[in-house]
């Protein structure tokens, strides 16, 4: 089951995963893969950084534009590292967990960044999905997964993130 969190620029997506995997982690049930966490300069967005959803463990992942690195998505550079770290995190994650992923976009789209690590892994069978997917893309990724069960989860107000971790959680399972 594919579970797409989903609001426009600055809805509150980030933060209402935290809050989906906080009640997750209260249900007992595992997650793996990555928040992308803002990083702020002197007051300022300088990045955005990848927070590991198991662990903890952060790692730099896109900058202001400027100096070597690797793929740009709008003003941003994409760090080499916290990509492979990402693409480790995605290919490493136990079938068990719930493999969240803060977020899929216009890159994936083209079958770039998270995209190569997560095809790899999306059609094995029994495995659970928390994507993080801006408005603006909904439509395309919808298209991509096709054939898929997919649930669509909009960022509101007002959100009951224990039921909505149940959803994800057990989808018709026992729990």
């Amino acid at each position: 089951m594919i579970s797409i969190l989903t609001g426009g620029v600055g809805a509150g997506k980030t933060r209402s995963l935290g809050g989906i995997l906080s009640a997750l982690q209260s249900l007992g049930v595992p997650a793996a893969g990555f928040v992308s966490e803002r990083v702020f300069m002197d007051g300022a967005l300088a990045g955005y950084d990848l927070v590991d959803a198991a662990g903890g463990r952060r790692l730099p992942f896109l900058r202001r534009a400027g100096g070597p690195g690797g793929d740009r998505v709008g003003p941003w550079r994409i760090d080499p590292a916290g990509l492979a770290a990402a693409a480790e995190m995605i290919a490493g994650a136990d079938p068990s967990a719930i493999l969240v992923i803060d977020e899929l976009g216009p890159l994936e789209l083209d079958g770039r960044g998270h995209w190569p690590a997560l095809a790899a892994v999306l059609d094995q069978p029994g495995r659970r999905f928390l994507f993080v997917i801006r408005d603006s893309c909904l439509t395309d990724f919808t298209r991509m997964f096709a054939g898929r069960p997919v649930k669509i989860i909009p960022v509101r107000g007002t959100m009951d993130f224990e039921a909505i971790a149940r959803e994800i959680a057990f989808d018709g399972r026992e729990g």
